[in-house]
């Protein structure tokens, strides 16, 4: 992870990215993503995900309002990046990930294979703004809430006074990165105590892969316990006595 992070951050050194710039995600859960978003960090620019639900009027607000210089897509979220580009003048650079981005301005067609010299971290201040997610904008236009490297630092070192975790543990990563519990509670606290963050492979296989991983820690938000209770409360009132039982 962190060698392919590395590689990352000198090509967005050699495209321009400079430190303080929005660098905007629109990816789906996996390893690239959290790649993308350490090289991000580490040289000192604000990673900014984004939901590849969003549509176009949403997406284009995002970009435009955070002055975003690049973005990095695969090959679903392209189209609908390139259609709003336009309404974004800051951004300079769509970034692909995988072989089939072709449209994008710079390609990286495999991540996990590429190498480079060790990456000299940017010095960066506990001030320093880190991340920056959006609100969903039900009592207005959505907002960007800046978060600053020791307000999330703070906010692990507190989680793990709450649940703590080891190498052995086994985490599992199907909430949105955009959305910052799964920033928080699956990716950071993975990194910082060590346990494995297994990706599902999408949003539809979660209780399939929660049963092939069987994680020992696993951290959701109230609508996805609420659908595992209704899954359970269906399948025992269908089942018969001896399966209730």
């Amino acid at each position: 992870l962190q060698q392919a992070a590395n590689a990352l951050s000198h090509r967005l050194t050699a495209w321009g990215v400079q430190r303080g710039d929005r660098v905007a995600l629109v990816l789906p859960q996996c390893f690239e993503t959290a790649a993308v978003h350490i090289a991000v960090m580490q040289m000192g620019a604000v990673a900014m995900p984004l939901s590849q639900l969003f549509g176009p009027e949403a997406l284009a607000y995002r970009l435009h309002d955070s002055e975003a210089v690049a973005v990095f897509v695969d090959a679903a979220s392209l189209p609908g990046v390139l259609a709003v580009r336009d309404q974004a003048p800051a951004l300079r650079h769509v970034i692909g990930l995988g072989a089939g981005v072709l449209a994008a301005d710079q390609v990286v067609p495999d991540l996990r294979a590429m190498t480079g010299p060790a990456f000299a971290l940017c010095p960066t201040l506990a001030q320093d703004p880190a991340i920056l997610i959006y609100t969903s904008g039900t009592t207005g236009k959505p907002k960007g809430a800046m978060h600053h490297h020791s307000g999330l630092v703070y906010a692990i070192r507190g989680h793990t006074q709450i649940i703590a975790q080891t190498p052995q543990d086994e985490r599992m990563c199907f909430l949105p990165l955009c959305h910052i519990a799964e920033r928080m509670g699956g990716e950071y606290l993975s990194m910082y105590t060590g346990a494995k963050l297994n990706f599902v492979e999408n949003p539809e296989t979660v209780p399939e892969n929660v049963r092939e991983i069987a994680p020992t820690v696993f951290t959701a938000v109230p609508r996805v316990w609420e659908k595992f209770y209704s899954a359970v409360t269906i399948a025992i009132a269908e089942a018969g006595l001896l399966q209730q039982f």
